[in-house]
């Protein structure tokens, strides 16, 4: 069994079932709050649902959840599509963030999951809003 510590981390809308695509993460800020989206033009989830024989139901969606060795960061508020579009986004979660210390733990958790899947990633936690 792999420990927290070990794992990439990852993002998934179906527990212990790691998104494979990368998602278009957007950060708007709103006075007080940051509101985020991440956004899957091709979601493993999306798969795994519309088979010819699926495995999960939309009902085994809980939400999205951000995996790492920190633990957890997960929001319900979540929406995946009925059927493909290509190029349309197929799933995507949101959450809202109202702390300084939630937003630089989100900025954490991207930082790791951009080296881990080799990309680059410049965060601004040391910003202020």
């Amino acid at each position: 069994v792999e420990s927290q510590s070990e794992r990439k981390p990852a993002f998934q809308f179906i527990r212990n079932i790691d998104e494979t695509v990368l998602p278009d993460v957007h950060v708007m800020r709103d006075r007080d709050e940051f509101l985020v989206h991440f956004n899957f033009t091709y979601s493993k989830t999306f798969e795994l649902l519309y088979t010819d024989d699926p495995k999960y139901t939309r009902e085994d969606i809980k939400g999205i959840f951000l995996i790492d060795e920190e633990g957890v960061i997960w929001s319900d508020n979540v929406w995946i599509a009925e059927e493909p579009q290509f190029g349309e986004v197929d799933a995507m979660g949101e959450m809202t963030i109202y702390s300084q210390e939630k937003y630089d733990r989100l900025m954490r958790f991207l930082d790791r999951h951009a080296i881990a899947h080799g990309l680059k990633f410049r965060s601004h936690t040391h910003q202020r809003y």
